[in-house]
This record gives C-alpha cells, structure tokens and sequence, in this order.
C-alpha cells in the first residue's frame, strides 16, 4: 500500500516509509521543527589557488608570464614604446580561465551514544539522520556517520538497516579526549561538512578543536518536560525546545521498531501449503498456530524471540472424516469429526472412539461449512464442550454421559484451565453469562440485560472469570450495514446495574468487530478488535480511541485470537499466515501458504 503522507512531510517520503503509521505523526512534527536549523550548506573550502582551465580572452592586467608575444616583440623593436605602455598600463596578457571549484560534498555525522544521550536525545539522532540523509541526497552528496565512543569507522546511510544499527550503538562510556583527539586526526582532512551530535558539555570540550563546521547539543530543558537544543556553527549560535514525545511511540522507535510488519529483526519467515478457506487454530497460551490444506494440518511453533527458527510439524487428518471442530490443546492439533458412524474424536486426550449423542436432541451440524464450530477443551481432558449451528452446548466428558449444558447459546469462551465461560439468552430475552465445568451444573447465573434484538456476543480473551465474578462481554445489534455494540463491564455482582453502565460503540459503516480482548496494554481494559471495510487493516477499540495495528497486504479473511489475549492468527487471501502478538505489537511470524506441500 501506498504511504499517505501531509504535504509538508512529502520531503521526506523515501525515509518515512519506513515506518508504520502511528510512528509518522511524531517523526513529522520534529522533522518540521528540526528543518530550519539546518540552514545551507556549509562545505569548507580547500584553499590555495584554483588550478586554470584554458583561456578566457586578454586583459589589461596580469602576470608578466601571460604577456602576450606582440608586446615583447614590440620591446624588442620599439623598446621607448614597451615602457611607456608599460607606464600607463597598456599591455595586454592572457586571461586564464579558473577552473570551476566546488565545495567538497561530503556530510560526516558523528553521534553521542554515551548516557547523556539516552532515550528522547537518541530519538533527536533518529531525525537529524532523517534529514542529514535527504539534504545529502539533494546536494548529490554522501553521508557518512559514526559513534564517538567507537574505534573510527564511517557507515553508509542508505537503508533503514543502517539507521538502525546507529540506533543500537548505545552504550554507557563518556566521549573521552582521546576519542576525540583520534577522530579528529581521521577527519582533519575532510572538507565537507561535520556535525556533532551529544550533550552541552561535549560541544564545550571541542569548541578548541574546529574541527566541526555543526555541533548540536542536546538535552533536558530547565523544566525537564522538554529537549533544549542548541545548534553551534560558524555563523553563531541558535536554539530550539522541542517536546517531548509520547512514551509508547518513542519505545517502539528506541527499540528499533519501525515497521510492524518488518520489526527489529525480521520475524521468522516460511512457507508451506495451505488454503485461506478455512480459519487458523490458535493454542490457549499463543504458542502455536495450525492451518489446514484439505487433510493436512501444518503447526507451526513461532519462537519467541526472532533469533531462534520457527519449528513447524504436520498431521494428517482422517481422509474419511469431515472436520467439524479443530483444537490445539498442546503442539499437536485435535478434532471432534464426522464420519458415517457418527461423531468421533480424534487426537483429544481422555476420548477415543465415537461420542455419543442424545436420541431426542438432534446436533446440528450442516456439511461443508468454512468455519469450524466453537469449541472449549478442558485442561486434562476433562470435558469437552461444543456449541452447534442449531446454539445448543454439547457437553462430553470423559467419566460420565454426554449432556447438553444450555439452548441458545451466542457466545462460548475458555474460562480458566477448567472452565468454560457462554453467554446464553433465555425465553423473556434475558442473556445471562454462566461458567461451567467437567461436572453437571454451573456457577452463579450473572444478568447481562434484557436484549432480544442482540445477534452477537463476544466475549473476551483473556476470559479470567471464575463461578463468583463476570468477565464483562460485548453484544451487537445490527442496523443494516453498521453495527451498534455495547461494552459491558466485567463484575462480581449479579444484576448489571451494580457493575457500571455499559459502553456505547458505534463503527462507521463497513466496520465489523471480530473479537473482545481484556488488552493488557491498556492495564485490561475491554477492546473491540475491529476490521476495515476493505478487509486489509485492523485496529483496536478502547476507551473511544482506535489504535491501527496492521495493515495485510491483502485481504484479511480469517482472524483467530488465542484464549489468552496474547496472539493474533490472521489468515489472507494471499494464502498467508500473520502470527501478531497484541502483547508487544509486532509480528512474531508470517508463512506463506504457496509453498511446497
């Protein structure tokens, strides 16, 4: 996609699309701020006479050398008539053309990277790389930059690999004399420009050495809620605040997060053969991510961190079996099918075989679906439960009979280890929000409201709630293409209205909500995991602000949230699989689904 970019930032679009949206507003605000102190070009010049290139006519003065040969051949034959030209400055000589000389057009930046200079002041390096590289690319110039705490090396500034290797250099040691001594007799050749970047007492330290045409000191203002800046070159000195920037985009861009799709290190990347028809399975803790193609299953483990490979596996599902329901208790998958016996299990620890039914209830299935049904596995093989198209909610269980748990059931989630946590709607139009567990029987019975006209519920990931407290849900209403949600708040009380009035969200038309998370960036707050109009971007809704999180190169058709709110599984039409974690805000994995079988 296109970056979509102010005029004013236009500039500066090749280096901005290195970065994701949300970041852009706080670099463009400081490189708009930081452009004017850069003012022109201050190459030095070489000095000493400039070599000539050919002839450009006769003039009156000059050389004695460039006289031309008539007048010494009139000195030879009318020597009276040489002196008296000579005397009123009438000979002519030859007029050199100089040849054109141009200021060397080199730009060498070297930075700070002691104590003094960390956190905001790094992110003031970040800019002045920004824009240091685009005035070098305007002056078809070269720029080159080094760390003063670092042996003497000079790096290119090409690519937003190199930006962020100048990002990494921090360190905890001062720019000592002899540091300064050593770069100073590396450059003490250069004629382009220099600039230094580091705290007020550096710029003081090599005031004596001029060897800088720039120095830029940077640190806390007197209020310490700001940066002063203070630019010291030939033409005098001047000074710039800048505020300071908001504390959750200046961590990601410290950390070198520019990109959420390509972040610090790029996160394991593969390939394999799958099909978008069908969504991904996530495991409870996000640990592991299965897609299917027809009856093959390929698990992938994404690490944890992007320096170790992803570990993937495949199993092979029984070719004369319809997959209604897909789990990942652990790395492998399991399945509840459908062959021409009936019901079976398979892979699912505590059940083997065929499961058994209630002759007077029938479940409801239809063939073919695209999606799998909603389905909780108790921990240890305790119980199973599964709601069917019909919403009633099976129950098996590996010590006792088959049950059906409730009717009209809109909403099923894992509550815990040993729970499973729905929302059903009772004859009047009453929902309510029960727990229940491997035995017969449930928890408390919490009111949600009286809502006849909901056609959705979510409730959220992480589902913590226990059979004496309410996780909170959200519930939908339809008014053609917009959806009308409510947010309602978690609690221990029974009745809604000693648990706070829910929360009012209305999407723009086109917007859908895909799932509720308890987001621990928001200290668990309840957000709507929204989904664009054209499919290809999500977000997420909190405390009436959306927070853009990515955006696919296609079509995002499947998403699947892990029971425990930590990881997204996002399936395109490309075939490709994304693994984002909604902890820290960055891909942890993509694959590809064209690859070998």
């Amino acid at each position: 996609m296109s970056l979509q970019l102010p005029e004013a930032l236009a500039p500066w679009r090749d280096w901005l699309g290195w970065f994701d949206a949300d970041r852009i507003p706080q670099l463009g605000d400081w490189l708009l701020r930081l452009q004017p102190l850069l003012g022109r070009y201050q190459g030095r010049d070489p000095g000493g006479m400039p070599e000539p290139d050919g002839l450009d006519g006769v003039q009156r003065r000059g050389h004695y050398e460039r006289l031309l040969s008539s007048e010494w051949l009139l000195a030879e034959e009318v020597p009276d008539e040489f002196l008296r030209r000579a005397a009123v400055g009438e000979h002519l000589f030859l007029a050199p053309r100089p040849r054109a000389r141009k200021a060397a057009r080199n730009i060498t930046v070297l930075f700070d990277a002691g104590p003094w200079q960390l956190g905001a002041p790094r992110l003031v390096h970040l800019v002045m790389w920004i824009l240091l590289a685009r005035r070098a690319a305007t002056l078809d110039a070269q720029l080159q930059w080094g760390i003063l705490q670092q042996p003497v090396e000079l790096f290119p500034a090409d690519s937003a690999d190199d930006l962020l290797r100048m990002l990494r250099a921090r360190c905890y040691r001062l720019a000592d004399e002899p540091a300064l001594l050593e770069w100073q007799a590396a450059l003490c050749d250069d004629l382009g420009e220099i600039w230094l970047l580091g705290p007020e007492h550096l710029q003081r330290q090599v005031a004596a050495h001029g060897m800088y045409t720039h120095a830029l000191a940077i640190g806390a203002n007197a209020e310490c809620d700001g940066l002063q800046l203070a630019l010291h070159e030939p033409a005098g000195r001047r000074g710039l605040q800048l505020p300071l920037p908001e504390e959750e985009i200046a961590g990601k861009l410290l950390r070198g997060v520019f990109l959420q799709n390509v972040p610090k290190d790029r996160p394991p990347e593969g390939r394999a053969r799958f099909s978008s028809a069908r969504p991904p399975v996530v495991s409870a803790g996000g640990h592991h991510v299965a897609v299917r193609n027809e009856h093959v299953l390929q698990v992938f483990s994404p690490p944890k961190t992007t320096t170790r490979p992803m570990k993937s596996r495949k199993q092979y599902l029984p070719a004369n079996a319809e997959v209604l329901a897909l789990m990942l208790p652990n790395k492998r998958a399991a399945a509840l099918l459908r062959d021409p016996s009936g019901l079976a299990a398979w892979e699912l620890a505590g059940f083997s075989g065929h499961l058994a039914v209630i002759d007077s209830v029938q479940f409801k299935a239809p063939p073919g679906r695209a999606s799998y049904l909603p389905t909780v596995f108790l921990h240890g093989g305790d119980a199973l439960f599964v709601l069917d198209t019909a919403n009633t909610l099976w129950c098996w269980t590996s010590h006792g009979p088959v049950r059906v748990q409730e009717q009209d059931v809109l909403a099923l989630q894992l509550a815990g280890d040993r729970a499973a946590g729905y929302v059903w709607r009772h004859a009047s139009g009453q929902l309510y929000y029960n727990v229940a567990g491997a035995f017969v029987g449930s928890g408390a019975k919490f009111l949600i409201g009286q809502l006849p006209q909901v056609t959705s519920v979510l409730l959220p990931a992480p589902c913590k709630s226990v059979r004496s407290a309410f996780p909170g849900c959200a519930t939908c209403r339809q008014d053609g293409d917009v959806e009308h949600w409510q947010i309602h708040p978690a609690g221990a009380n029974l009745q809604p209205e000693h648990r706070g009035q829910p929360v009012e969200v209305l999407l723009q038309p086109g917007w859908c909500a895909r799932a509720l998370v308890a987001d621990a960036k928001h200290d668990g707050k309840l957000a709507l995991l929204i989904q664009s109009p054209n499919r290809q971007a999500i977000a997420l809704w909190c405390d009436g602000k959306i927070e853009a999180l990515h955006v696919a190169q296609s079509a995002i058709r499947h998403i699947t949230v892990s029971a425990d709110g930590s990881t997204l599984a996002l399936l395109t039409d490309g075939p490709e699989l994304i693994v984002y974690s909604l902890t820290t805000r960055e891909i942890r994995a993509t694959i590809s689904g064209r690859g070998e079988a």
